[in-house]
Order: structure tokens, then C-alpha cells, then sequence
């Protein structure tokens, strides 16, 4: 099978103090040839209640040379399919619960942070005439969500739950989707 690809992640923190940062990251990939490389995009890193949108992705190629692109919170995994693609996440981290000390029940909660993010991402396959990032004033092609979220460290495990919602510039989705990872940030 003969492709060649090309991807970059660039990455940003500015760093407030006292456990607040922003977060910003940039990637994109093309990939061409015989058999081009299959970019998958939507959910997150290790997701634990995840959904998938299709199950038509497991042919040897798909397996082999495809990749999944991470993060677009508040889509199902493979929700968006192509040989192209751009995404971009913001992410404000700030402590949330430093120390909490219950009497009853009598536990202790320490060291979970927040994060408030929004995640922007479009992906294309030849020929690109057809992408439409924004028709009628609203997100078309490009998928964007918008959310918040825990992170804790549980043992070795950097436990995350976050819960976002869909949006096209113009509505906000009404349910949001509930994403529960095991990941480190990026």
C-alpha cells in the first residue's frame, strides 16, 4: 500500500501561576497516493464510555495506515472521515477542588482541576470542491463543541471527565455528550 503523508502539532501554554494555565493546540495532517492515509476524527483520547458512530472503519487499510485524531469532544469516534484535516483546541486549566475535608462521610477530596475547552476540527477527502466549512452563517463541515470538565489523578491514572456540547455558531446542541478518559493532557 503506497502513501505519503504530512502532519504538524504545534502546541502553546502561557502559565498564570497558582495552577491556572490556557492551552492551545494546532494540528493538521494531508495524506496522498496510491492509497491514501484515512484520518478519523471525533471523541477523545482513551474513552471509557465511548460510542462510535460507524463500524465500517476495520478494512486492512483502516487498521493499518488510518489514524484517529484527538481531541473533538462531544462527537462519537470515526464521526468524521478524510484524507485531510485541521484541528484546533483551546483549553482554560484552574484548580477546582484543592482540599475538601468531609465529616460525613469522612473522606477527603484534593487535587481535582477544571478545564473550560472548546475544540474546532474539519476533516475532507478528494475531491476538496466539495468541503463547505460555513454555509447559511453556520458551522457546516467544520464541527465545533464547546465544555467543561474534571481532571484527578487516581494512582498512576489521570482520570478526566468532561461533558460537551455540539454547536454550529447558530444553537447549541440540547444533550451534551458525557466523555469519561484515562489521559494525560496535551
Amino acid at each position: 500500500m503506497s502513501y505519503w503523508a504530512v502532519e504538524a502539532d504545534m502546541r502553546e501554554y502561557y502559565h498564570f501561576g497558582s495552577g491556572y494555565s490556557f492551552a492551545l493546540r494546532m494540528a493538521a495532517g494531508h495524506s496522498g497516493g496510491e492509497i491514501p492515509k484515512n484520518y478519523h476524527m471525533g471523541g477523545t483520547y482513551q474513552w471509557l464510555n465511548y460510542s462510535i458512530e460507524r463500524s465500517d472503519v476495520y478494512s486492512i487499510a483502516d487498521i493499518y495506515l488510518s489514524r484517529m485524531v484527538f481531541p473533538l469532544r462531544g462527537y462519537d469516534y470515526f464521526e468524521l472521515t478524510g484524507n485531510s484535516f485541521v484541528l484546533c483546541n483551546m483549553e482554560f486549566r484552574y484548580p477546582f477542588i484543592q482540599y475538601l475535608n468531609l465529616g460525613f462521610p469522612p473522606i477527603t477530596i484534593q487535587g481535582i482541576s477544571g478545564a473550560i475547552f472548546t475544540d474546532i476540527g474539519g476533516v475532507s477527502a478528494e475531491p476538496y470542491d466539495n468541503f463547505r466549512a460555513i454555509e447559511d452563517g453556520k458551522l457546516h463541515d467544520v464541527k465545533m463543541s464547546v465544555g467543561f470538565g474534571m481532571r484527578s489523578w487516581i494512582w498512576l491514572f489521570s482520570l478526566h471527565y468532561d461533558i460537551a456540547w455540539q454547536t454550529d455558531l447558530m444553537k447549541i446542541a440540547a444533550k451534551p455528550k458525557h466523555c469519561l478518559s484515562l489521559q494525560l493532557e496535551y
